[in-house]
């Protein structure tokens, strides 16, 4: 019985490190987001926030959470390991949602997809759904109307 217990009771405290962990983490890259924004001259218009992607890539999918923003000229999502990507308004060719992307759904939540000039299509999940879809929106119609 006390075997159960010290199993129980030592999963419960690893998995209080690593969300401590996280947390603390997510707010150094948010710092540091905010901090490479900044430096570039741009600014922020939404986050940054918890984020969440996943994007097909040869025949694997690459998924990660991460903190992602929106700034006037650019979506910036950064990863707990790797430098993580920036996507320039000019790269977006469309905007879309659906309830999967390539055969992941997560959380009932929509995915906000954003397909590339290149044909490439990358998958995007944040709090604020909505705010997020109407935002970068925004920012495609000049591009639209100006082709």
């Amino acid at each position: 019985m006390y075997t159960w217990l010290l199993v129980i009771g030592g999963n419960a405290v690893v998995w209080i490190l690593l969300f401590i962990g996280w947390r603390f983490q997510r707010a150094r890259m948010e710092e540091k987001l905010k901090e490479d924004v900044s430096s570039t001259g741009e600014y922020l218009v939404l986050g940054p926030q918890n984020g969440y992607y996943a994007k097909r890539k040869g025949i694997a999918t690459i998924k990660s959470m991460g903190v992602m923003a929106l700034t006037n000229k650019r979506l910036v999502f950064r990863v707990l390991f790797g430098r993580g990507f920036d996507i320039p308004f000019e790269d977006i060719a469309d905007l879309s949602e659906a309830k999967w992307f390539r055969g992941t759904y997560q959380s009932g939540r929509p995915f906000m997809i954003l397909k590339q000039r290149d044909g490439s299509e990358i998958a995007f999940q944040t709090r604020d759904q909505q705010r997020w879809s109407e935002e970068l929106q925004s920012k495609l119609k000049p591009e639209a109307s100006g082709a």
